[in-house]
C-alpha cells in the first residue's frame, strides 16, 4: 500500500473506528488485500470490537472484495455471520448489489440463516455464473435452505463430470428431501459408480419410503459394490426397511431373495420371521436361498421357528444343514433338545451325520447340553480326533478344558498329529461363518492346509504378510467385496503366482465378466461339488 506501513495501517484503522468515521474507514480498507495476512487478521480483530453497526457495515464491505487468503476469508465470514442475525434485509441487499466482486460470503450466510427470500436471487446467480467457488457456495446454500424450487437446477449438476459440483448437488438434494428430490437422485443412478455410492448415501440420509424403495432396488444392481452399499444401508436403517424386504421374499429371483434374507437376519426383527418360515415351508428349490433363510432365522428371535429349524437338519445340502444347526443352537429350547436326542438315539448313519453337522456348525450350546450323555460322547470321540478339521477339534477341546473334562479332552487330543505332510496353503474369505467351516472341512479332506477370514481386510493383511498357494473368495461381502479383494491382490501377485477362485450365489453375468477382468481365474457357483473344487484347485496350482 502506498506510503503507509503495516503498523500505520492498524493505527489508522483504530483511530477511524474510535471516531466512528465510516468514510475514512472504507477508504483505508481499500488497501486491506495489499497488507500481510497477519495484519489482515489483526484488522479483523479491531473491526470485531467496533460499534455493531459500523462493524457490520465494514465487514460486509470487506466480504465483497476478492480476498485470496482462505484463513482470513473464513474468519471474515464467521465474524459477519455472528453480526448478521436479524439483518437479512442487508444480506439480500448485498446479494443483489453490483458493487461487490465476490459474493460467496453473502451466499454462505444466506444459507446459514436459511433465507427463503434469497432463493430466487440464488437461482438467478447459479444460472449466470461459471465460477466454481460461487457455484459450490450457491449449491450448498440452497441445500441448507431446502427449498423445493431449487430441486430442478440442483439436479442439473448431477450430470456434470466435476468431482466437486456433483457431490455437492447430491448433498444439497439430500438435505432438501421430498419426493421430487428423491426422484431426481434416483434418476441419476447408474451413470458413475462413485457417484452412485454418494447418491445411495444421500437416499439413506433421507429415509422416507420412496428413498428406502430406491435403495432396495439397488439390491439388483449389476455392480457388487452398489449392492453391498445398499445392503449396508438397509441393515443399518433397520426396522423401517423390514416391510420392504419382506415384500422382496415374494419375488422369484434367488439373488434378491438371498440379499433380502441376509439383511433381515442382520436386522433381527421378529416381525420378519413368519415370511421367512413360509419360504422354508414352501421348500424353495435353490439351496442357497434355503441356506440364507436358515441363517436369517438363526438371527431372528422367534420361538415359533423351532420346528421349522429342526426340519433343516435333514436338508440334502450340507451348507443348509449347517445353517439350520447353527440356528437351532442360537434358539435352543427343551423341545428342540429333546428332538435332537430322539434323532441321535436311532444310532444309524443319519444320527452320525447329525453329530458331524452339529460339531462342524460349532453348535456350542447343544454340545454343552449333550456332552455328559454317553451316546453323544461316543460319537464326538469318534469324529473329533482324526476326522474333524483341526480348528473344529481345537474349538471343542477348549470348551472341554474350560469345563474341566480333562479325560475326555485327552481322548480327543489324541488325534492332534495326523501324521501326514502338509499340502498347499489356501486362504478362504467369506462373511458367512458357516461357509468358512465348510471350506475348512472340504480343504482338510483334500489334504490342504487352510486359513479362513470372515473379514476381507484381514485376509488382505495375511496375503501381504505371507503369500498362500491359492485364494478362495466370496463375491458379496460388506466393506470389501470379492472384486475389490481381487483387485488389491492383483497389485501384488498375478495369476501365475497366486490363483484366485470366486465362489458365489450371484447369477449376474455382469459380475462374472467383471470378476474375470479384475483377475479372478475361476468362478464356481454355490453349492459346489467336492470333485469340482478339487479339480479346479489342481488345475490352477498344477498339483
Amino acid at each position: 500500500m502506498p506510503a503507509v506501513s503495516h503498523k500505520h495501517f492498524i493505527d489508522e484503522l483504530k483511530f477511524t473506528l474510535s471516531d466512528s468515521d465510516l468514510i475514512k474507514a472504507k477508504a483505508l480498507l481499500q488497501y486491506f488485500k495489499d497488507v500481510d495476512p497477519k495484519i489482515q487478521d489483526q484488522a479483523l480483530c479491531e473491526l470485531s470490537k467496533a460499534d455493531e453497526e459500523i462493524a457490520f457495515h465494514l465487514l460486509g464491505y470487506l466480504a465483497g472484495k476478492r480476498i485470496k487468503e482462505k484463513q482470513v476469508k473464513d474468519k471474515l465470514y464467521l465474524l459477519l455471520l455472528d453480526k448478521s442475525f436479524g439483518r437479512s434485509d442487508r444480506i439480500m441487499e448485498w446479494l443483489g448489489s453490483e458493487n461487490y466482486l465476490d459474493k460467496t460470503v453473502f451466499i454462505k450466510i444466506a444459507g446459514d440463516l436459511q433465507l427463503e427470500e434469497a432463493v430466487p436471487r440464488l437461482l438467478e446467480m447459479i444460472s449466470q455464473s461459471d465460477d466454481k467457488e460461487v457455484l459450490l457456495a450457491i449449491i450448498n446454500a440452497l441445500g441448507v435452505i431446502g427449498s423445493v424450487a431449487a430441486v430442478p437446477p440442483l439436479a442439473d449438476f448431477l450430470y456434470t463430470d466435476d468431482p466437486e459440483l456433483t457431490p455437492a448437488a447430491v448433498s444439497a438434494l439430500s438435505k432438501t428431501g421430498g419426493s421430487t428430490a428423491v426422484k431426481r437422485l434416483s434418476e441419476a443412478l447408474g451413470r458413475d459408480g462413485e457417484i452412485d455410492i454418494i447418491i445411495l448415501d444421500a437416499l439413506a440420509a433421507i429415509q422416507d419410503q420412496l428413498a428406502l424403495r430406491k435403495i432396495n432396488e439397488m439390491l439388483m444392481s449389476h455392480f457388487a459394490r452398489i449392492r453391498n452399499r445398499a445392503k449396508d444401508h438397509l441393515s443399518k436403517i433397520g426396522t423401517k426397511t423390514v416391510p420392504i424386504l419382506v415384500e422382496n421374499l415374494k419375488e422369484r429371483d434367488p439373488d434378491l431373495l438371498i440379499h433380502s434374507l441376509n439383511i433381515l437376519g442382520l436386522i433381527g426383527d421378529e416381525s420378519a420371521a413368519p415370511a421367512v418360515r413360509k419360504m422354508l415351508n414352501d421348500d424353495h428349490p435353490d439351496s442357497n436361498v434355503r441356506f440364507a433363510a436358515y441363517e436369517a432365522l438363526g438371527l431372528i428371535p422367534s420361538s415359533r421357528s423351532a420346528i421349522r429349524l429342526a426340519n433343516g437338519l435333514n436338508d440334502p445340502e450340507e451348507q443348509v444343514r449347517l445353517a439350520a444347526a447353527r440356528a437351532i443352537d442360537r434358539n435352543l429350547s427343551d423341545v428342540l433338545l429333546s428332538g435332537i436326542k430322539n434323532l441321535l438315539t436311532n444310532g444309524d448313519y443319519g444320527a452320525q451325520n447329525l453329530v458331524v453337522t452339529l460339531l462342524n456348525a460349532e453348535a456350542d450350546n447343544i454340545f454343552n447340553k449333550l456332552i455328559d450323555w454317553e451316546l453323544f460322547q461316543g460319537q464326538v470321540v469318534d469324529y473329533l480326533p482324526k476326522k474333524a478339521h483341526p480348528q473344529i477339534r481345537d474349538h471343542f477341546l477348549a470348551i472341554l478344558k474350560k469345563r474341566k473334562k480333562d479325560s475326555l479332552a485327552q481322548l480327543i487330543a489324541g488325534g492332534k498329529d495326523r501324521g501326514r505332510e502338509k499340502g498347499l496353503m489356501i486362504y478362504a474369505v467369506d462373511d458367512s461363518r458357516m461357509m468358512l467351516n465348510i471350506y475348512m472341512k472340504k480343504l482338510s479332506q483334500l489334504d490342504y492346509e487352510s486359513a479362513t477370514f470372515q473379514f476381507p481386510d484381514r485376509a488382505l493383511k495375511a496375503v501381504k504378510e505371507k503369500k498362500p498357494d491359492l485364494v478362495i473368495t466370496d463375491l458379496n461381502m460388506p466393506e470389501i467385496n470379492g472384486l475389490q479383494l481381487t483387485e488389491q491382490i492383483r497389485q501384488w501377485y498375478d495369476s501365475s503366482k497366486l490363483p484366485i477362485i470366486m465362489i458365489t450365489t450371484q447369477n449376474d453375468l455382469q459380475d462374472m465378466e467383471t470378476a474375470h477382468k479384475v483377475g479372478v481365474d475361476v468362478i464356481l457357483k454355490k453349492p459346489f461339488e467336492d470333485k469340482e473344487l478339487a479339480e479346479t484347485i489342481r488345475t490352477l496350482t498344477g498339483t
